[in-house]
């Protein structure tokens, strides 16, 4: 009889640790999908955020081109007469580029009142 007993009792605790584990595999699978929709979402979030990150640094090129060119205040002065200072120096740079300075002093001058001329 103790045999018997015995063995009631390990199939009791037996079915009791696999009633356990299975509880806890069911928690852990319903953890695991709400972790997978939170994923999801993150990345959607993501894609999101990164195409607006790519529309911003668009704008910014566009903006850094219209700083370097003048912008719309430099097209603004030119049509009413006047010229903006970045547009002035900016045209005086495209008139006459030395890489380096070559020849005597007076051949320095002389380069200088030609291009004074232009102006």
């Amino acid at each position: 009889m103790k045999v018997d007993e015995l063995r009631e009792e390990m199939l009791e605790a037996l079915n009791e640790a696999i009633c356990k584990c299975s509880q806890q595999c069911e928690t852990s699978f319903s953890e695991i999908l709400i972790l997978k929709e939170e994923n999801k979402a993150l990345r959607e979030e993501l894609k999101v955020i990164h195409e607006e990150l790519e529309n911003m640094r668009e704008k910014m090129m566009l903006l850094k081109a219209l700083a370097h060119d003048g912008g719309a205040s430099s097209q603004f002065f030119k049509d009413e007469g006047k010229e903006s200072n970045h547009t002035r120096k900016r045209r005086l740079k495209n008139v006459y580029k030395e890489k380096a300075l070559k020849g005597t002093r007076d051949d320095k001058e002389e380069r200088e009142q030609v291009t004074q001329q232009q102006i």
